[in-house]
């Protein structure tokens, strides 16, 4: 988006960012700052924007049912998502082709099978609302898995690529003993791959951690 034509009659126009830059005050809470800081605004009450949109923090997490309840629930007030949800699911398939064979057969009828349709949606809808934080946590769960198997894959490499550097390191010992003949270009070479099996150690469990 860009900005309106400079004061100056100019035609350069300056492009604004996608988001709003930080307010100028957040300087005040740099550290090493001499001035007093200022108390931080108090939380917004009530409905706000976010992104364009009002959001209503106290709004519960899963919306209310709307309509008539077609699922069942045990003596304790719990529900067995997974057995409703297959319920009401063969349900809704049955549903579903007795309002195809009313718009097929009889038309003008098609009003109290899509209504039940309507009712069936609803009720598969709130009840998979309440799996959400199921579905957040599995998430979270897949994302830390994913990120534990590249570490450890980026693990072997290193320890792979370590182990072929000090194969390298020992040809070269060995062709150095033959070609020198001594036992001290040897021993410098032996050293030396010592010390760079050390430095791999810690970047090894750096990448772990």
């Amino acid at each position: 988006m860009a900005a309106p034509a400079a004061a100056d009659g100019s035609d350069a126009a300056a492009v604004l960012p996608s988001f709003p830059l930080p307010p100028p005050f957040f300087k005040l809470y740099a550290d090493g700052t001499a001035e007093p800081r200022p108390e931080p605004p108090p939380p917004p009450s009530g409905t706000f924007m976010v992104f364009g949109f009002p959001h209503d923090p106290e709004e519960p997490l899963v919306p209310p049912l709307q309509g008539r309840r077609l699922f069942e629930q045990r003596a304790d007030g719990s529900i067995d998502i997974k057995g409703q949800l297959s319920r009401l699911t063969t349900e809704f398939v049955f549903v579903y082709s007795e309002v195809l064979r009313v718009l097929a057969d009889s038309p003008t009828n098609y009003t109290s099978p899509l209504n039940t349709l309507n009712h069936l949606l609803s009720n598969i809808q709130y009840l998979l609302n309440m799996l959400r934080h199921v579905q957040a946590r599995h998430t979270l769960e897949y994302g830390l898995s994913q990120e534990v198997s590249e570490k450890e894959a980026a693990i072997a490499a290193m320890r792979a690529q370590s182990e072929a550097v000090d194969a390298a390191l020992l040809d070269f010992c060995g062709e150095l003993r033959a070609r020198c003949g001594g036992a001290e270009p040897v021993a410098a070479a032996a050293s030396d791959a010592a010390m760079g099996a050390q430095d791999a150690e810690p970047v090894a469990a750096a990448a772990s951690d």
